[in-house]
């Protein structure tokens, strides 16, 4: 008998387990920040640190939508978490229509993009 199919089966079960687990966590850890003793700019911060840490993110950012724009509030990577960088304040400010690359298909949609490899996906618009 093959017992291929089954440890296929068990591989996929047990990644979207790990999935599910560190989906919760995200939550979990989103849910504990304290929206009283922080201004915005730390909130987001915050925010952007829990969700890297519980997923697979090499980059997160976060876009808030002003006079029909997508802007960014902030966005983070690895070495600023790791050296406890401010991110990306010093950078002008990304901005997007809606409908516009990956955020902008979020928006418009209402759905997650995402994308492996931003490198080699036509969706990802290089800022300027």
């Amino acid at each position: 008998m093959d017992h291929t199919p089954f440890a296929e089966a068990y591989q996929e079960l047990n990644h979207r387990f790990i999935k599910l687990v560190n989906d919760l966590s995200a939550l979990r850890g989103l849910s504990r920040l304290s929206m009283r003793r922080t201004s915005q700019d730390d909130l987001l911060r915050d925010a952007m640190r829990v969700l890297m840490e519980n997923s697979d993110f090499e980059r997160c950012s976060i876009f808030m939508l002003e006079d029909e724009t997508l802007k960014c509030a902030g966005g983070m990577d690895w070495p600023d978490i790791l050296h406890h960088e401010q991110g990306d304040e010093q950078r002008s400010p990304a901005a997007f229509q809606i409908g516009e690359g990956i955020i902008g298909m979020a928006a418009e949609t209402g759905n997650l993009q995402h994308c492996r490899d931003s490198r080699h996906e036509p969706r990802f618009l290089q800022l300027a």
